[in-house]
């Protein structure tokens, strides 16, 4: 009985594309499964978390941006001061990205990401690897529903460079976000100002394993999921290299109907009378949060720690998965484990695909939106984080802090037709203020307030 339940559920997930967990399958071994498992696992980093401008201070501070002159990168202050601070934060981001919302910015796929179902193929012949995703890239402009969704979903490892001319164009913002091992004992590479730090309070630093954004893949094979590559070769002119290994899956919006329900549920919550149903609303975000799994913060990579007596944490020092100890007080003792198993509740192809797709909408805003209507001479970005960024204006300073983008918009049609496809009107409902895909602007009343700016 229970093998016939399995091979029903197995039918089930074929039919209907809902995403189950690797395995092998028909051309597909148990030992490529294996190898895109790894694939997928090595590409998978959190959202980024950077800080470029440490001192942003209104009246005082100048923009500033890098410049890539004669192979060295320099840091260069012009004559525009900040005004005031500006900070965007997008309304559930990865319930977003899992959820196959369409919205008007995405120009793939008929505004739809859509996530990976079911493993089709796998292969690490480069000219393989190259024949399937140009023929995945080909398809990516497509118009029509049934097409996009009966399109293939792919996982790229690849070398790829970007073209010096194009250097200064992406060196304030770059696209490619990936951990990677830095010596953060030279100062070329950590900067002389973090250098100095490091000296100054006598930290011993090494070889570090870091998040950090860079321009390409640095000469590394890296893992991209469709979205985030489409959008590096069609808007930061990034030119492939070579290719390592590629995974094909199906496509699927399983998760739309979760998402859109729990969003819309949530909404409710705060349109209840006496300030809203608070807790309702939290547990509505919180659920759609959850959904995406712990897999994706490397579980398998944690250590488990406890409180025992002397005698435990000297003979746990034999045990194959110990790590180190510690003494708390005279008997207590503190031991570190590896752990033997560790829980996934989300495929790990969608865990990927998830905080992809939310890289991808991170960057379509700030490159497909931002950049092409804003005057970013007067605009320096100090901070991003997972959902958000926060922006240094040199605005007018006679209007305040609160006049958002106003003074440095330079295309006003560009932002006419499309600053509604990512921020609310203000006669909107709350189904137009916490839509998904759509962001929120904290540190100004939002320029389109004031009819002037159009």
């Amino acid at each position: 009985d229970e093998t016939k339940l399995r091979v029903k559920l197995k039918q089930y997930s074929l039919k209907f594309h809902v995403p189950r967990t690797i395995g092998a399958c028909a051309g597909v071994t148990m030992e490529q499964a294996e190898k895109v498992h790894n694939q997928i696992r090595s590409g998978i980093t959190g959202g980024l978390s950077n800080v470029w401008h440490r001192k942003n201070i209104a009246g005082e501070t100048k923009i500033n941006h890098l410049y890539v002159e004669e192979d060295k990168v320099v840091s260069r202050d012009s004559s525009w001061v900040m005004t005031h601070a500006i900070g965007t934060d997008f309304n559930s981001l990865y319930p977003f990205a899992m959820g196959s919302i369409r919205t008007a910015w995405n120009p793939y796929d008929n505004g739809i990401m859509y996530m990976p179902a079911n493993l089709k193929e796998y292969s690490e012949d480069p000219d393989c690897c190259r024949k399937i995703f140009e023929d995945v890239f080909n398809k990516r402009y497509q118009k029509n529903d049934a097409d996009a969704k009966n399109g293939d979903f792919v996982f790229v490892t690849v070398k790829a460079h970007m073209p010096k001319q194009y250097w200064n164009e992406f060196i304030n913002f770059p696209p490619v976000f990936r951990n990677m091992i830095i010596d953060a004992t030279d100062p070329e590479v950590i900067g002389k100002v973090n250098y100095d730090q490091i000296q100054r309070i006598g930290s011993k630093r090494g070889k570090e394993r870091r998040l950090s954004s860079f321009l390409d893949t640095c000469d590394e094979f890296m893992t991209f999921s469709s979205y985030h590559m489409f959008f590096l070769i069609d808007f930061c002119h990034l030119v492939i290299d070579e290719f390592k290994e590629i995974s094909v899956f199906t496509k699927t919006d399983c998760f739309h109907k979760f998402v859109s329900t729990f969003t819309n549920r949530r909404i409710g919550a705060m349109k209840e009378r006496i300030n809203g149903n608070k807790g309702k609303k939290k547990y509505c975000k919180m659920i759609t949060i959850a959904a995406l799994g712990f897999e994706i913060k490397n579980d398998e990579n944690h250590s488990k720690v406890k409180t025992c007596n002397y005698k435990e944490a000297m003979m746990s020092q034999g045990r194959p998965n110990f790590l180190h100890y510690r003494k708390i007080t005279n008997n207590p003792y503190m031991i570190s484990y590896r752990a033997a198993n560790f829980k996934c509740d989300t495929c790990i192809q969608c865990g990927f695909a998830t905080v992809s797709n939310a890289k991808f909408a991170y960057l379509i805003f700030y490159y497909g939106f931002l950049t092409k209507c804003m005057d970013m001479t007067r605009i320096h970005v100090f901070e991003g984080d997972t959902d958000s960024l926060y922006f240094a204006v040199a605005g007018n300073p006679r209007m305040g802090v609160r006049h958002g983008f106003q003074f440095v918009v330079k295309d006003k049609k560009f932002c006419r037709d499309h600053y509604f496809e990512w921020f609310p009107s203000w006669w909107g409902e709350k189904e137009d203020e916490k839509k998904l895909g759509g962001l929120a602007e904290g540190g100004g009343e939002g320029y389109l307030r004031r009819k002037a700016a159009l």
